[in-house]
């Protein structure tokens, strides 16, 4: 029943043109992260100063996020360490926090505050680009993001 569902979710949406990613991301629903219809993001590109910007996502931009993540490979590679550029996302439910992702040079981290921790590649940096999208950043913040987020 398992392989059965996803072949017919992936059909019906295929009619209708949904993307691929997120085709994906119904049929890797078992990876582990955690349910969350709420988000808030910080961006680390001014070494922590008050200037770094700050934003909450809508349920429907975490919707999307936990899919575009669900559509990673799991990767076992350790990211590079350094701070600058990483993107701090803190996962909600009903206003409580229920897991953490920092995403960093082509690695998202997962850490599902159980003592769980998993980590994606995000190859071309594609989340992380879109992640900082739905900032809306002014051009100056825009352009320091830019500038840590292809480093």
């Amino acid at each position: 029943m398992k392989v059965f569902r996803p072949i017919v979710l992936a059909a019906f949406f295929l009619c209708f043109g949904i993307e691929a990613t997120i085709l994906q991301a119904m049929a890797a629903s078992d990876k582990p992260l955690p349910n969350a219809t709420s988000a808030y993001v910080h961006l680390a590109i001014y070494s922590g100063l008050p200037d770094d910007p700050f934003w909450s996502l809508s349920p429907a931009l975490t919707a999307e996020l936990l899919g575009r993540l669900r559509a990673l490979e799991v990767t076992n590679e350790t990211p590079p360490v350094e701070f600058l550029g990483m993107a701090y996302v803190e996962l909600r439910e009903q206003d409580k926090p229920v897991g953490r992702l920092m995403i960093y040079r082509g690695f998202v981290t997962v850490d599902d505050l159980q003592g769980g921790h998993f980590r994606y590649s995000d190859p071309g940096r594609k989340l992380q680009s879109w992640l900082i999208s739905t900032g809306h950043l002014d051009a100056v913040r825009q352009s320091v993001a830019d500038t840590w987020l292809w480093r």
